[in-house]
């Protein structure tokens, strides 16, 4: 891992970044790139063709996740979704809580097991914990 935040953030850094962690996957890991992936901005994507210029068997998307975040977070920009908003933090306040309390996890996982092995024939229970992730 590399901080590069006081990096330039051209495409052709980019690329000879993605190039470096390409090699140092490849040597250490002996692991088979088949895909590459960044956020949606000009030069990541300029960077990103040029990469599948260079290996054209590489699949290259934007990273959905980012842009799935991008609209999530337009959506609470707009005026109607105020009255949402107000629930937000509390609901980030409980998650933060249950997350925290081990115990509490352990009685949701035991709950969840208990409900499947009660309907064995059914579909599965799957009882969660949801945690925002900003970008």
């Amino acid at each position: 891992m590399r901080n590069v935040s006081s990096d330039q953030k051209t495409a052709d850094h980019l690329k000879i970044l993605i190039l470096d962690v390409i090699k140092e996957v490849k040597g250490k890991w002996k692991a088979t790139i088949i895909a590459i992936t960044s956020d949606a901005s000009g030069e990541s994507r300029a960077a990103r063709k040029r990469i599948i210029a260079e290996f054209p068997w590489f699949v290259a998307p934007d990273c959905f996740a980012h842009q799935i975040n991008l609209v999530v977070g337009d959506y609470y920009k707009v005026p109607s979704t105020s009255q949402f908003l107000q629930y937000t933090k509390k609901a980030t306040d409980l998650i933060a809580w249950l997350r925290s309390k081990t115990m509490v996890l352990a009685m949701l996982r035991d709950v969840q097991k208990a409900l499947n092995l009660a309907n064995p024939s059914r579909t599965k229970r799957v009882l969660s914990v949801i945690h925002a992730v900003l970008t």
